[in-house]
């Protein structure tokens, strides 16, 4: 199954995300690659690498995955409806503080998502529900959580990816 651009888009980072190479997909050695910093998502290079951003060096991509390949995959549990931002009221946008200030930022809270921060606990590990939601969107995903400090690995019809665990509440 061929996962859309759309579909891939959802794992970049955001316009104003300070890491401007992460902002939409691109092709390296043959894969199309998207991240935001918190999940990362590889996919064999079919007929889109004209859509792809450049070809980017990412050097660290092949030794993450070669360091967390995953072993026990297990279903990824039925994603929850999101909750919304107390924040930013869902907007994904800083409330302005006065009333005349034009400046839209992205919501610190929710990373411009509009929704609350949920953890869900996968094996040993939480993990952000706005992501498992992603995950579960992909075709035939499952997961190989790692514990509360390492990635866990994921893949799915047509790809694999790593997904970061949320930091322990008390860290």
């Amino acid at each position: 199954m061929t996962i859309s651009d759309a579909t891939l888009r959802k794992f970049c980072a955001t316009e104003d995300d300070p890491f401007h190479y992460t902002h939409e997909p691109w092709y390296a050695n043959g894969v199309i690659l998207a991240t935001n910093g918190h999940v990362l998502v590889e996919i064999k290079d079919d007929w889109r690498r004209a859509n792809a951003g450049p070809e980017k060096s990412f050097p660290n991509v092949d030794k993450l995955f070669a360091e967390n390949p995953g072993t026990d995959f297990i279903a990824i549990p039925p994603p929850s409806e999101p909750l919304i931002c107390d924040c930013c009221i869902g907007s994904g946008k800083q409330i302005p503080i006065m009333e005349d200030d034009e400046s839209v930022d992205t919501c610190l809270a929710c990373n411009g998502s509009g929704e609350a921060m949920t953890r869900v606990r996968i094996g040993y590990a939480d993990f952000q529900a706005r992501y498992l939601r992603l995950l579960a969107s992909l075709p035939n995903c499952t997961i190989s959580p790692n514990g509360n400090k390492l990635p866990a690995a994921f893949r799915f019809d047509g790809g694999r990816g790593l997904l970061m665990p949320m930091r322990d509440k008390d860290a």
